[in-house]
Parts: C-alpha cells; sequence; structure tokens
C-alpha cells in the first residue's frame, strides 16, 4: 500500500508511542514505576501479536512492588502484578490498557476484582508533513466516586501528555535530520516493525 507522506507521518508518531511506552531510555524516565527499579519482579518477554489492522504488545511483570501511585490509589499489598496491553491500529491509534493487583490475585486470567485498572486512548493525526495534531484520553475503573483522583486524571495525566510532545518534538528533530535510509532495529524495536509491516 503506498502511503501518503502525511499518513506516513502520522504512522511514525503512532509507533513512536509504542517505543516511547516501553522501550526508550523517556520511558524510563517518565514512567511512574520502572520495572528495571524492581529486579525482584518476574518480568515476561512482550508478548507481540498482529490483530486486524494493526498490533498488539502484552507485557506482564509479576511480584513487583507497587509503584507510589499505585499505593495513592490504594494498594496495600507489598508486591502486585501488572499489566500493559498496548494496540496500535491504522490510521493512527495507539490504545492501552494498564493494570495493577496484588500478586497472585489471577489478574493474568481476567480475575480483576482487586485491580486498579486504567484505559488510555491516543491519536496522532497529521496536519502537515512535520505536525501533527495529538488526541488523547484516559479513563479508570475504580473509585469512580473520589474528587480527588479525578483531580488527578484531570491535571496529572495531562501534565505527562504535555511532556511526551516535548519528546515527540525532540524525535521530529531527529527524522527531519536523516530522512530514515539508515535505521538500526534491535529487539526492542519489534512491536514496532512489525505495525510498519501492517501497511
Amino acid at each position: 500500500m503506498d502511503l501518503s507522506k502525511r499518513q506516513r507521518v502520522a504512522r511514525e508518531l503512532q509507533l513512536s508511542a509504542i517505543d516511547r511506552q516501553y522501550f526508550g531510555p523517556v520511558a524510563r524516565k517518565l514512567r511512574a514505576c520502572s520495572y528495571s527499579r524492581h529486579p525482584r519482579g518476574e518480568r515476561c518477554p512482550a508478548s507481540i501479536s498482529k490483530i486486524a489492522d494493526g498490533v498488539r504488545c502484552t507485557s506482564w511483570v509479576f511480584g513487583c512492588p507497587p509503584a507510589p501511585f499505585h499505593t495513592k490509589f490504594g494498594i496495600t499489598t507489598p508486591t502486585v502484578d501488572r499489566w500493559h496491553i498496548s494496540e496500535a491500529v491504522l490510521p493512527c491509534y495507539v490504545l492501552m490498557e494498564l493494570g495493577v493487583a496484588p500478586a497472585g490475585t489471577g489478574a493474568e486470567q481476567g480475575n480483576r476484582s482487586e485491580a486498579l485498572e486504567f484505559r488510555a486512548f491516543n491519536a496522532a493525526v497529521a496536519e502537515t508533513a512535520t505536525t501533527s495534531h495529538k488526541f488523547f484520553a484516559h479513563a479508570r475503573r475504580f473509585k469512580l466516586d473520589s474528587p480527588e483522583i479525578d483531580e488527578m486524571f484531570a491535571t496529572r495525566f495531562v501534565k505527562v501528555s504535555l511532556e511526551d510532545n516535548e519528546i515527540l518534538e525532540e524525535q521530529q528533530k531527529m527524522v527531519d535530520m536523516d530522512s530514515g535510509n539508515f535505521r538500526v532495529d534491535i529487539s526492542a524495536d519489534a512491536a514496532g516493525i512489525q505495525f510498519r509491516k501492517t501497511t
């Protein structure tokens, strides 16, 4: 399929969202709880699979300490199981399911009764060859009657998204310097590579 330049820009922004979310030094800076800081947790390799019009990347960590914001939201156990499932879907969407549950309570098998569950939606819509509009939304499935948590979602997650914009702008500068003719892929790029093959 021959993509227009605008579609390619949107696709690259979408891929950068996957890359940021899972692997780069930027992800380690932005994520509230880096898996690498918790070596006691058993991290399973990311599972990457094709879906209709896109790619799904699933990652689980078992038995790691909860992140500070998890304890603020009500997790009281010393260890938790965490999951992160991202779907990059054409033309420009990244849908994320994130969660944390007390370790060993069966979250991987579908028991989310004690879990904190989050959803995130991102869309990068190309405006020009080098600029895009970014749309995002966050939702949760816990403590829906808490004004304090409502406020956190309305302010802190917006702040994180604005930090992402700074990173995207820096990535665009790198793209502008190198047309992409020279590229070195590493194993951490597997989800992005699979998504590129989708189009």
